[in-house]
């Protein structure tokens, strides 16, 4: 009779560990998706709904990498921009240069 009670106490314990792992995985899986879609609110929303007490070392993982492949991401994204404003601040320079060349061309015509 003990042995039975130990056995069913332990398939409680079991059935509660999945139960979070579970709940971790799918709030992973919503994180993962938040983030795909660039809803950052919700995604902030999923993962601090996230019992981190409960992680799996998978799910941990699996959590550093969705973050990770975010930020470079987000840093490929930044990079590029940061080019395509440096071409457009070296047009405005030649734009501003043949304005003082035809302002300089003007003044010398008097």
């Amino acid at each position: 009779m003990k042995a039975l009670r130990v056995l069913f106490l332990a398939v409680l314990v079991a059935l509660a560990a999945t139960a979070c792992s579970n709940k971790n995985d799918k709030l992973l899986d919503q994180y993962e998706k938040a983030i795909q879609a660039g809803d950052y609110e919700k995604a902030s929303e999923y993962v601090q709904q996230i019992d981190e007490t409960k992680l799996t070392s998978a799910q941990r993982t699996r959590l550093i990498n969705i973050a990770t492949q975010q930020a470079s991401k987000s840093i490929k994204e930044l990079e590029k921009l940061n080019d395509d404003l440096d071409r457009e601040m070296d047009d405005l320079d030649d734009d501003l240069d043949d304005l003082d060349d035809d302002l300089d061309d003007l003044f010398d015509e008097d």
